[in-house]
């Protein structure tokens, strides 16, 4: 994972390289489904230096799937018991 380098980032230590180098660094593609089989990703050298989407990331369906779970929660409780 490339850093930022951004000054007020509280993720990203800040870069040790020289600024010329760290420039020349690309950033790995996502993570991407093998289109022969859903069940595997696709390897790195067919979707690297490629278009791709973080929606296929283990973390961020995690994350998103645990709110719509909240969500629906509330959503029922808020249906079944008057504020």
């Amino acid at each position: 994972i490339k850093k930022c380098n951004d000054i007020s980032c509280t993720l990203c230590k800040p870069i040790r390289l020289s600024h010329d180098i760290f420039e020349k660094l690309g950033n790995f593609s996502d993570s991407m489904p093998s289109k022969e089989n859903n069940d595997h990703y696709a390897a790195f050298n067919s979707v690297h230096n490629t278009e791709t989407s973080e929606r296929h990331r283990p973390t961020l369906v995690i994350a998103l799937e645990s709110a719509e779970r909240v969500l629906r929660v509330f959503s029922s409780i808020q249906k079944s018991e008057p504020i």
